[in-house]
């Protein structure tokens, strides 16, 4: 999904940010041994010498290691998150909850009919 032409930085966020939580909650599950998102586990989890539950906590912990080094890998993002919903939403965001060096520029883009127009003719910035 990251890959490819015309990706909006937003966009590759919402992705990035959806497999991070994608992460821990296969993780959770695989704790606690819920295999509805792993159907070779669930299809093999009767079986006692099923190779796939013998190796069971093998998969767990590089479950674990994928999640760690994806957030690793990943961690500036988590930082720029308000910035991302400023520029996604501008002209719904609450001008006190942007950073104050960017106040005046978001009065002036809000104010701007051309530009809150044009956005709305390209979608931009209109999550309902």
């Amino acid at each position: 999904m990251l890959q490819g032409n015309d990706k909006h930085l937003c966009e590759i966020y919402a992705c990035i940010k959806a497999f991070k939580i994608k992460l821990q909650l296969w993780n959770t599950q695989l704790e606690v041994q819920n295999f509805i998102h792993f159907p070779c586990l669930r299809s093999n989890s009767n079986t006692v010498f099923s190779p796939y539950l013998i190796h069971y906590s093998i998969n767990v912990k590089k479950m674990l290691l994928l999640e760690y080094e994806f957030e690793k890998r990943f961690n500036d993002f988590g930082k720029m998150e308000s910035d991302f919903t400023l520029f996604a939403l501008a002209f719904k965001t609450n001008l006190n909850k942007a950073s104050e060096n960017l106040q005046i520029q978001l009065i002036n883009l809000q104010c701007d009919i051309n530009l809150k127009q044009k956005s709305q003719d390209v979608h931009v910035g209109n999550v309902e």
